[in-house]
């Protein structure tokens, strides 16, 4: 059980900043996921084991992929997440990134993940 990656793009498809701690080919799959997303829009995807879920307002994507949480913990995940980086960039901001230009935020985004990793496995609150 856990939030395999996450991330935060411009929609469609540019990438400003990602986290994993796993290895593998997630971050190329979610770049074929991204091109797939609708805009507006709070879904989720399966791929093979695992899944994708995702939160796209105003253009920009909050994105991760999990095996094994809930969908509410999901996208409790990303409402953190789209809060968080909103207390610190003004979405005007945002837009105007280049790929992998939000670098600065990958502490953040790997802090958020550990923090809710934790708060599924020892409250379980959000589980059930």
């Amino acid at each position: 059980m856990s939030i395999i990656l996450s991330l935060i793009a411009k929609f469609p498809d540019i990438v400003l900043c990602e986290y994993s701690e796993f290895v593998g080919n997630f971050p190329q799959i979610t770049r074929v996921v991204l091109q797939k997303l609708k805009p507006n829009s709070k879904y989720s995807v399966e791929y093979d084991k695992h899944k994708y879920y995702y939160i796209n307002e105003n253009k920009i994507t909050y994105l991760c992929l999990s095996d094994g949480i809930s969908d509410e913990a999901a996208f409790a995940f990303l409402g953190d997440l789209k809060k968080k980086l909103l207390q610190n960039y003004e979405i005007e901001k945002i837009l105007s990134l280049n790929a992998n230009q939000l670098k600065g935020f990958t502490e953040d985004l790997k802090t958020l993940m550990v923090f809710f990793l934790i708060k599924i496995f020892f409250y379980k609150k959000i589980l059930y």
